[in-house]
């Protein structure tokens, strides 16, 4: 029997996993009300825009609200950020004095009502506010479906079953598009003379090590031709090991991309200086053209979803990769092209497998052929998927393309990012996506045979276009590298640095001159100090745990001063000292990223956007913020020394 396009809800059900055991810090969860009544509205839902909580009838846009990050404070309580993308108070707030329920700027004193306990209960969990004030004795979250609102209820037993949450993690999915180093293009990969297992299993561990779910993989159609057992027989194969190291995959089909005449056996060895020179079609561009030879790719499609469309290890199948490019102007093939898309939609359909049907939107071009393709592919994807190589301040760019995909009412994955040249980079994404709950795979892993790390075009090589390691494993950028495995949650959270310990930073910029990190409390600003003696008492730190992964550091400068916090001000990239953490410091909120041992980098968390990273000018003695890593930014790269455990 034909499937058909996925519900909404089918398609938000896709992000929500299944809680086991205990939360997990920085997990997003949804929260579903489990009281009985109406079963309209049931999900938790911050109106940052109005400081409210209630309750929506579904998880995705316009109710952005439903997300809600766990944060694990330093006593063991939780707090829940709410991710609504309207500005406001964003902290799930239990006001115990009156038995009401909002949102607080902080979880901070004095927002003692910020601070949960997660209790188990059958079916569920219960939420108790921890707040200082007694009150009325109500202090369980209760949602009151019939209303669609939310109160504290004075114990979580009958009749206030509506204390009872089903807490549903988000999966996001974040990796790369993988080919292994020793493939040159899809056919190399997946030819049985060339098929290199040992080097998949070796470079997805690396991919694990990155704190990366998932990958991209690119399929084609003339080795299914060939030797059909023999793809699906080695497709598992790939599957096992991409699964012993717990990364998941989303298959590619159809390619328009690159060169057009794609042909079997040996591969020609790579162009020199050429970015992707032997990427091949899939199909031709000749058979594109000519329906009554599309029956073998209609086994192709069904054969492959056949196979693993009840597998759990394959989150989705992208149908066709940039429909109407290839090689010249953007979109020129789209006319010719939108017919298969249509038809590969309608083959996997009438398979239906279990898992979701996509194919990524590429293309802004105002044409007319374009935009009837743009809206052919995003009315037949069960979830939203699409392509940015992007400086994030530009426009189309990632964070003009989420919240107006958004409004398809869908999960969205972006399938394709990251040229460091064009400033799309990990440093400016990664966290956008995180806090969007948007799955986003970069292209490239290891710099190989196709040779991803040139430029589009032949330029002068300034540094690596895509790609994050190099053949033996060791990143293109060690700083780089670290950011990604902070971001995913590969890091251990802490990365090593001890509360209320004081530490020394010394910046380990290549450029002679000043090294440590020294706060003037006389003037509240923040430089570079030539040694650590006195006068320089400013160069010692206490680290202060705001909660798990956060980390304020407290000047401790011998010059009386209310000003002694660490503050970067990302909205022009200054650092200097603030008199406090509280919500008009956000930027005293540091996040540190471990390169090795007591090597760091330090991302300011200031809800302004602007650049984050810790920089130390060695040569000018000034310290600042800088948007990204790169070679010759080793400023960035801070030496801990401890000096005492406080």
């Amino acid at each position: 029997m034909s499937g058909s396009r996925w519900t909404e809800d089918t398609a938000a059900e896709w992000l929500r996993g299944r809680l086991h055991g205990d939360l997990t810090d920085h997990q997003v969860y949804y929260f579903k009300c489990l009281g009985a009544g109406a079963e309209t509205n049931r999900w938790l839902d911050g109106r940052t825009n109005a400081g409210t909580v209630g309750l929506a009838p579904i998880t995705t846009w316009p109710y952005t609200g439903t997300r809600w990050r766990a944060h694990r404070l330093p006593d063991g309580a939780w707090a829940f950020r709410c991710l609504g993308e309207d500005p406001g108070n964003k902290w799930l707030d239990g006001r115990t004095a009156n038995g009401t329920v909002g949102l607080a700027p902080n979880p901070r004193q004095p927002n003692t009502g910020a601070r949960w306990q997660v209790l188990p209960v059958a079916g569920g969990h219960a939420l108790k506010c921890l707040g200082a004030v007694a009150g009325a004795g109500k202090r369980f979250l209760d949602g009151v479906t019939a209303s669609a609102t939310t109160a504290l209820a004075p114990h979580a037993d009958p009749p206030y079953t509506g204390t009872h949450w089903e807490l549903r993690p988000e999966r996001w999915w974040v990796g790369c598009n993988f080919i292994p180093s020793t493939a040159v293009n899809q056919l190399e990969m997946w030819q049985r003379e060339t098929f290199d297992l040992p080097t998949i299993k070796r470079e997805l561990g690396w991919a694990h090590d990155l704190g990366f779910n998932v990958v991209r993989v690119f399929l084609h159609d003339l080795v299914w031709q060939s030797d059909a057992a023999g793809l699906i027989e080695r497709m598992k194969a790939y599957l096992d090991s991409a699964a012993a190291q717990g990364i998941s995959t989303l298959f590619v089909f159809f390619d328009d991309c690159w060169n057009s005449n794609p042909g079997l056996g040996p591969q020609p060895p790579p162009i020199a200086d050429v970015h992707n020179s032997r990427w091949v079609q899939s199909p031709s561009d000749d058979v594109v053209k000519k329906p009554d030879g599309w029956g073998r790719l209609k086994e192709y499609v069904q054969g492959v979803i056949r196979a693993f469309g009840a597998d759990g290890r394959v989150i989705g199948w992208d149908l066709y990769n940039e429909p109407g490019g290839g090689l010249g102007p953007a979109c020129r093939r789209a006319a010719s092209s939108m017919p298969l898309v249509q038809q590969v939609f309608a083959w996997a359909r009438e398979v239906a497998p279990s898992q979701p049907l996509t194919s990524g939107v590429w293309s802004n071009e105002k044409d007319k052929d374009c935009a009837l393709l743009r809206e052919c592919q995003l009315d037949a994807s069960d979830v939203i998927s699409f392509h940015r190589y992007a400086d994030p301040a530009w426009k189309p760019s990632v964070p003009t393309e989420i919240p107006e995909l958004r409004k398809k009412g869908r999960p969205l994955i972006c399938t394709e990012y990251m040229a460091r040249p064009l400033n799309s980079r990990f440093e400016n994404h990664l966290a956008l996506f995180n806090d969007a709950g948007v799955g986003c795979f970069n292209w490239g892993l290891v710099g190989g045979k196709t040779q991803t790390f040139l430029h589009w075009e032949l330029e002068q090589r300034c540094e690596w276009f895509h790609d994050i390691l190099r053949p033996w494993g060791s990143p293109y950028s060690a700083t780089e590298a670290a950011i990604i495995r902070c971001l995913t949650g590969r890091q251990p959270a802490d990365a090593g640095i001890q509360p209320h310990a004081i530490y020394l930073f010394k910046c380990r910029g290549h450029v002679p001159g000043n090294p440590w990190l020294d706060g003037r409390t006389a003037t509240s600003e923040v430089g570079l100090a030539p040694h650590t003696d006195p006068p320089y008492t400013g160069t010692k730190w206490r680290a202060v745990k705001q909660m798990d992964g956060v980390f304020a550091f407290q000047c401790l400068g011998a010059v009386a001063s209310q000003n002694r916090w660490l503050d970067g001000r990302t909205q022009n990239g200054s650092v200097g000292l603030a008199p406090d953490v509280d919500d008009t410091h956000t930027g005293t909120q540091w996040q540190p990223c471990r390169i090795e041992n007591n090597l760091y980098i330090f991302r300011c968390l200031g809800d302004a956007e602007g650049p984050r990273l810790l920089d130390g000018r060695t040569g000018e003695s000034k310290v600042g913020l800088t948007p990204h890593t790169g070679t010759a930014i080793t400023g960035i790269q801070w030496e801990l020394t401890k000096i005492s455990d406080g």
